[in-house]
């Protein structure tokens, strides 16, 4: 891989892999393990470690659109056919075997109880990737298999995008994107998420958009351009870029806590620029730590991991409180440790044979 200093856009456009987003969805994924192990006396950076799931979104939309435009590059269109059925074989098995296991664990344990009775009734919405529209937090505690709205907004991207990027011309696309960043970050934080927009479900669906997604297509554009690519290679392709803002990042998320529309709004930029800070140059000044074999591995189950850490965190939160322990701490590393060998199981089997499928289907 050329260094920064003689690395084209031409050279750019022809990569195939970006070495440090294995380790950015490490980071993410711990992020979110760490908030959802969280206690009443956790540190900030674990209250907020709900924005991890912000950067993975960021990353998947740089990602998902930088391999469209490099296949329209290719082909002059995109076979949105393919693209689905690839989609399908990585998402589908893993996200319907662990709702069939939920299903089981709720009828065993949580027969009769409101939780269980509200898991049911849920139960469609799940089903359907609308999770992110439809389930609310009724209880005064967020229900079973909530973590499920972030891959329901995925999937609510992977079917509307791809169609306005093979249907519409780019001037066409970035005045979409364009228009929903006015709307998300100028607009849309001032509106109450339980007023009037709830009632219409285009409007809750805009809603629902992160601001991160639309971030990182729009990064995927803004590269794709000779003139782009020169402009946040001079603004972010320092080496100094991807450490400054992580640890800027970190030092914030560890100090304060993120609340309500308008401060997630904000953070929302500088996880984007952290992406585009780590692809635009391989040498950026996190690769050594990003491409850690470690990190890299977390990284490439991190799908894995997002699906079965909370039944790992429960499983444990029970061992310890079997033997008198309640540290958050012990929780966090017990069922770290715990999903991460489920997700290894779960990736070296079920999801290894899916994605062998792929190839059959393009890249």
């Amino acid at each position: 891989m050329p260094g920064f200093e003689t690395q084209s856009h031409q050279e750019f456009l022809k990569q195939t892999h970006f070495g440090s987003l294995d380790g950015l969805r490490a980071i993410s994924i711990l992020l979110v393990i760490a908030h959802h192990a969280r206690g009443p006396t956790s540190w900030p950076i674990a209250e907020n470690g709900r924005l991890g799931v912000q950067l993975f979104f960021a990353i998947s939309g740089f990602l998902i659109t930088t391999l469209m435009l490099r296949e329209q590059r290719r082909s002059n269109g995109i076979n949105l056919r393919n693209f689905y059925i690839r989609r399908t074989l990585r998402i589908f098995p893993l996200y319907y075997s662990v709702l069939l296991v939920y299903c089981a664990l709720v009828f065993v344990a949580e027969t009769g109880t409101l939780r269980g009775q509200e898991f049911w009734s849920n139960l469609p919405a799940f089903a359907t990737y609308t999770s992110n529209l439809f389930v609310r937090e009724k209880l005064g505690e967020f229900p079973i298999f909530f973590f499920a709205w972030s891959l329901a907004a995925e999937e609510q991207f992977y079917l509307t995008w791809p169609w306005v990027q093979k249907l519409l011309q780019e001037k066409a696309r970035v005045g979409i994107l364009a228009g929903l960043l006015v709307v998300k970050l100028l607009i849309q934080p001032f509106i109450s998420p339980l007023s009037w927009m709830n009632d219409f479900i285009l409007l809750r669906l805009v809603d629902r958009i992160p601001i991160t997604i639309l971030l990182g297509v729009l990064a995927a554009h803004a590269l794709n351009r000779p003139r782009g690519y020169s402009a946040l290679k001079l603004a972010l392709g320092g080496r100094w870029a991807a450490p400054v803002i992580l640890g800027s990042m970190i030092a914030l998320l560890s100090n304060i806590e993120i609340s309500g529309r308008v401060s997630a709004a904000l953070v929302s930029l500088p996880l984007a620029a952290l992406v585009v800070a780590c692809v635009v140059r391989e040498d950026n000044g996190l690769s050594r730590l990003l491409k850690t074999p470690v990190l890299v591995r977390v990284g490439a189950i991190s799908y894995g991991l997002y699906m079965l850490h909370m039944i790992a965190l429960n499983l444990s939160k029970g061992m310890l409180t079997r033997v008198g322990l309640h540290h958050p701490s012990l929780k966090l590393l017990l069922g770290l440790g715990l999903a991460c060998f489920m997700a290894e199981i779960s990736h070296r089997t079920l999801e290894r044979y899916f994605l062998s499928l792929k190839t059959r289907f393009g890249a």
